[in-house]
């Protein structure tokens, strides 16, 4: 069983051993049976195998967090789960998940894939949700804003394999919706129009200017407020399509803070149109 467990650790580390030998081994203990009818792998190596997974994928989980960003994070994370069965070292998980269908030596039984794969949901996944999403400069909000889709598509399906990863990725989406809106909310609201008919710029100062080209610039103001909004809504809604495979759950998301923008602007809408008019009336 030590000579089992080190050769695993070994590959894990990046080393090739004899899967064969390996394999050969392990299936003297899956023949061997216990008085219980059990076979000997089942009741002693199995958890033993086990045991020496969680500490290392809690110790790669962390390792992968300090060291990748979002988007290679979810790579290495997806390359493991695919070929976790081949306990396949995390840095060449990729160039050795091209050659995969050519391997034929299994050297673990396929019986032990749930549990394992039940360590690392648990470990990479469920234990890093909010880290693994709010990463600055590559999280969620980084990935929107470069519309990478591929990845994006990569976070919702890892994320639906553990309980809690929808929830938190709708979080995390009204959350960015909101934080843009307040966003575009900001940028519109670059020089502030009261119903004087005064101008304040951004420094403070007020200026005195036309009747008419303040209602044409409020007018202005509130239509590209309102086109902000609408491409915000359309970026969000081609994600949702393309990378979230259309999920309801997370459309009634999206749709919940988009709405409550839309009433907002169009409120504010209205007001400044009523600004404007009065503004060209006054002047008139």
């Amino acid at each position: 069983m030590s000579a089992i467990l080190n050769q695993i650790q070994i590959e894990r580390n990046g080393h090739v051993i004899s899967r064969s030998a390996v394999k050969g081994c392990v299936d003297v203990f899956l023949s061997l049976k216990r008085t219980e009818g059990s076979s000997v792998y089942k009741q002693l190596l199995e958890p033993a195998v086990l045991e020496e997974s969680e500490i290392f994928y809690k110790e790669e989980g962390q390792k992968l967090l300090n060291s990748c960003d979002t988007p290679e994070y979810l790579r290495r994370v997806s390359l493991l789960h695919i070929t976790l069965v081949y306990l396949i070292n995390p840095s060449q998980a990729e160039a050795r998940f091209e050659s995969e269908e050519s391997r034929t030596h299994h050297y673990l039984s396929t019986q032990t894939a749930s549990p394992l794969q039940h360590i690392l949901k648990n470990e990479l996944l469920t234990a890093h949700l909010s880290s693994i999403i709010s990463k600055p400069n590559s999280g969620l909000d980084a990935m929107i804003d470069a519309l990478k889709l591929d990845d994006l598509k990569r976070l919702y399906r890892l994320y639906l394999m553990v309980p809690t990863g929808r929830p938190c990725l709708k979080e995390a989406l009204k959350h960015s919706i909101g934080r843009r809106g307040k966003e575009i909310n900001h940028a519109s609201s670059g020089c502030g129009v009261d119903e004087m008919g005064s101008v304040e710029d951004n420094a403070g100062k007020t200026k005195t200017k036309e009747r008419p080209n303040i209602a044409s610039q409020t007018l202005a103001l509130a239509l590209q407020w309102v086109q902000d909004v609408l491409d915000l809504k359309d970026r969000f809604d081609l994600i949702w399509k393309e990378a979230f495979s259309s999920d309801r759950d997370l459309k009634s998301a999206i749709d919940t803070v988009c709405s409550h923008l839309f009433l907002v602007i169009h409120a504010t809408l209205n007001t400044l149109i009523l600004i404007g008019f009065r503004i060209i009336y006054q002047s008139q």
